[in-house]
C-alpha cells in the first residue's frame, strides 16, 4: 500500500531535486560539455583553496570526515563513531563543526542545552559529552580553541573545507556499482547540475576511504587505486512493539533514504511521510500542523538524531515519538588504529 507523502520542502529544494533526476539521464553532447566544463572549474577553485592551507604543528592531530554529494552520506554518525572509539583509547577529541541551520557563525564551545548550536553540532554533543564540540563558520578559529586541550580534531564534513590544514582526509563513498565484477565508486554530476560537490577526481586527494561494506556481500575491500579502505556496517536502530502505525518526520537531506531504511525495518509501509528542509527550525505550530492530521492515540513517530535535538522540547508528551539512530560498525580494520599509528603510538 503507498504511503502518504508529504513534502514540506521549499520550492526550490524540490525542483532541484527534479531536475538533478531529469539531467542524470541526459547524455547530450552540449550537456556532457557543460557538467565537464563545470567539473573543471569547480576542481580548479578548489585546488587553489586547498593549495593555500598554512601548515599546522605535529599536535594535536587534525583528521576531516566527508563526502563528495551535497547531504545524506552519514557523515555525521561516522565522525561519532572514530570520535567515540579515540576516546576508548584515551585521547581527548575536539570535533570542529561548520553550524548548518544556525546564524552564530562562533567560533564556541557547543553544550548539549544550547539551542543557538546547529542541529549536527548539538546532536555530536549529546552523543559525546566528554568531548568539546566547537561551532565555528572558520574552521581555523574553531582550531584555535582548542588547539591546546586536545590530542585529536575532527573536522565534521570537512573534504572540501579551505584554510584548516589536516594530517589526513577521510573521504565517505557509499555509492558503488559493479562492473565485470569490479566495483567501481560512483559519483554523478556536479553542481548546479546534479547533487555533487566535487567529481570522481576528487578521490585522489583522499589519504581514507570509508564504505559501507553491506553493499558487497561480505567482502572486505582493502584499498581503491592505493588508497586504504575501512569497511563499516549500518544499522537503524527501531522497533515497535506492535503491528499499529507509525508516521515518519525528516528535516535532512536524504528522506528517501530514511523511509527506506525503516520500511525495511519494521517491515511495512509509515502511514505518512512528511519531508522538510534539511537542518529545518521546528515550530510549535508545524508539529500541532502534522499532529492533528492523525490519529496520535494509535500512532507511533519517528524521527532521526539530528531532528529529535530540534523537536524534543516542543514535541507533545502525549504523543509517541522514537528516534531512530543509525549504528556504525567496523568491519575488520578500524580507523582507530591508522590514527594512533600515524601519532606513532
Amino acid at each position: 500500500m503507498r504511503f502518504q507523502i508529504v513534502d514540506k520542502r521549499s520550492t526550490g529544494t524540490r525542483a532541484a531535486h527534479k531536475l538533478w533526476k531529469l539531467w542524470s539521464s541526459n547524455s547530450s553532447p552540449i550537456f556532457n560539455k557543460l557538467t565537464l566544463l563545470t567539473s573543471k572549474f569547480n576542481k580548479y577553485l578548489l585546488g587553489k583553496r586547498v593549495a593555500s592551507r598554512t601548515a599546522i604543528p605535529v599536535n594535536p592531530k587534525v583528521i576531516s570526515i566527508g563526502n563528495l554529494s551535497l547531504g545524506g552520506s552519514g557523515k555525521t554518525p561516522l565522525a561519532i563513531k572514530i570520535a567515540s572509539d579515540l576516546q576508548e583509547a584515551g585521547q581527548k577529541i575536539a570535533i570542529l563543526v561548520r553550524g548548518y541551520g544556525s546564524a552564530d557563525t562562533g567560533p564556541f564551545i557547543v553544550e548539549p542545552g544550547n539551542h543557538a548550536a546547529g542541529d549536527e553540532a548539538l546532536m555530536i554533543a549529546k552523543s559525546l559529552p566528554e568531548a568539546v564540540v566547537v561551532q565555528s563558520k572558520d574552521r581555523v578559529q574553531g582550531y584555535k580553541l582548542v588547539k591546546d586541550i586536545v590530542d585529536v580534531v575532527i573536522i565534521e564534513d570537512g573534504f572540501q573545507t579551505a584554510g584548516l590544514s589536516r594530517h589526513f582526509d577521510f573521504l565517505i563513498l557509499d555509492k558503488w556499482d559493479f562492473q565485470k565484477g569490479t566495483p567501481v565508486p560512483q559519483v554523478g554530476n556536479v553542481i548546479p547540475w546534479g547533487p555533487f560537490r566535487e567529481s570522481l577526481s576528487a578521490i585522489d586527494r583522499a589519504d581514507c576511504l570509508l564504505i559501507p561494506a553491506e553493499d558487497f556481500q561480505g567482502k572486505l575491500l582493502t584499498e581503491y587505486n592505493g588508497i586504504p579502505i575501512f569497511n563499516y556496517s549500518r544499522n537503524s536502530m527501531l522497533s515497535m512493539d506492535d503491528t499499529g502505525d507509525y508516521a515518519l518526520i525528516s528535516g535532512i537531506a536524504n528522506p528517501e533514504q530514511f523511509e527506506k531504511q525503516c520500511i525495511r525495518k519494521l517491515g511495512r509501509n509509515p502511514v505518512a511521510s512528511y519531508r522538510y528542509d534539511d537542518h529545518k527550525a521546528y515550530s510549535q505550530a508545524d508539529i500541532m500542523q502534522i499532529i492533528n492530521n492523525h490519529d496520535t492515540a494509535e500512532t507511533t513517530w519517528f524521527t532521526t538524531a539530528k531532528d529529535y535535538v530540534k523537536l524534543a522540547d516542543i514535541w507533545p508528551d502525549s504523543v509517541k515519538v522514537e528516534v531512530v539512530d543509525l549504528q556504525i560498525s567496523w568491519l575488520g580494520i578500524s580507523p582507530t588504529q591508522f590514527i594512533l599509528q600515524e601519532k606513532g603510538e
